[in-house]
């Protein structure tokens, strides 16, 4: 297992990246909120409080005042997260919006409506929508997201233009597991996906839980990695065969899906990580913390175990709550929200 730490960046260094930042001025502060930023390469997206707020991703939105599109949650209910997502053999793109009430599908641009899974309560306890993912298995693809509760809703999605929604399901992520904090997942070879599950349960107990996804049957539980006691997992992504962790301790964990064993353990933030997110292409992954830095990464090479800092960029004086590669089509920007800042930030990678 490799352990490792993020290196002290000088001083002068830092005044140098907190200059080269760039705004979009929005007029909306992102609520804290894990993993609260998104983008597909078109826009960007993030919730404000009973909204979700959509941007053009575009190097002239962080040069000014760019185009806001609100759309506002159906139930007029608190937005937990926004993601788009693309199940695989489902040629549509949708953005997906998980509240306290419901999870809701648009189209990409969120200006049209398709579907709707209301937030079942099975007692009188208030609750949400929480983590999103997406993958197929035997030709058809799943929307999955977490809850409060520690289920996990499925939601089957087919056709080649439209997309058409199947009846979903809640499945209980384990006996133990009294909460979701997040979801990831990505398809299989064979016609079988795999679902990662950030998991927390009573005492404190918080653990990682590894789902392979079949067609027409619950979530099957395959692996278990326990977490430090008293941590909580906030932010979980998946590229290839790797399983990148982030965690209120400020370490990252990278997990071999493969082996289903612990590769490497690195310290990357002096405070709670708040979001995680994957380049679409490169292999590298960004990080953003309570300590008002996001750090950029590059992954291991092939049968290597060893993360490397590529750069650290200062949002002083700021709680960061989520991180994207934005930039348009080539991602080459790294983009960060932030609690009460009516902005979003960007820096250049190049």
């Amino acid at each position: 297992i490799f352990f490792g730490h993020s290196p002290t960046i000088p001083y002068a260094q830092l005044r140098r990246l907190h200059r080269s930042m760039k705004k979009a001025a929005t007029k909306c502060s992102a609520s804290l909120l894990f993993n609260n930023l998104a983008s597909n390469g078109k826009h960007i997206a993030y919730a404000h409080g009973r909204e979700v707020i959509i941007i053009p991703d575009s190097t002239t939105s962080f040069s000014g005042h760019p185009s806001v599109t609100r759309v506002p949650d159906k139930d007029q209910s608190v937005v937990q997260q926004v993601r788009w997502v693309a199940p695989p053999d489902v040629p549509t793109e949708m953005l997906v919006i998980a509240s306290s009430k419901s999870l809701q599908m648009y189209s990409a641009d969120g200006k049209h409506f398709l579907y709707l899974v209301p937030f079942v309560r099975s007692d009188d306890k208030s609750g949400f929508f929480r983590g999103i993912a997406a993958c197929n298995a035997a030709g058809t693809g799943y929307v999955f997201a977490g809850c409060s509760n520690g289920e996990i809703c499925r939601l089957p999605v087919t056709g080649s233009g439209e997309p058409s929604f199947g009846k979903y399901i809640m499945h209980p992520a384990q006996e133990q597991c009294t909460c979701v904090s997040d979801l990831a997942a990505a398809s299989l070879p064979g016609g079988t996906g795999i679902l990662a599950v950030a998991s927390s349960g009573e005492g404190g107990c918080a653990a990682i839980l590894l789902m392979d996804v079949v067609e027409a049957e619950a979530p099957k539980l395959t692996a278990t990695f326990p977490s430090d006691i008293g941590s909580m997992c906030t932010s979980l992504r998946i590229r290839q065969s790797l399983l990148l962790c982030a965690f209120s301790t400020g370490q990252v964990r990278m997990y071999d899906l493969e082996a289903k064993v612990l590769t490497a353990v690195m310290t990357a933030h002096a405070r709670w990580i708040n979001a995680l997110e994957v380049h679409p292409s490169k292999d590298t992954f960004a990080t953003a913390s309570e300590d008002a830095y996001v750090g950029v990464w590059r992954l291991p090479e092939q049968g290597g175990h060893t993360i490397k800092l590529v750069t650290h960029y200062q949002a002083q004086d700021c709680t960061l709550t989520g991180v994207t590669f934005c930039g348009g089509a080539s991602r080459d920007s790294v983009g960060a929200t932030a609690y009460d800042v009516d902005y979003v930030m960007a820096w250049g990678t190049d």
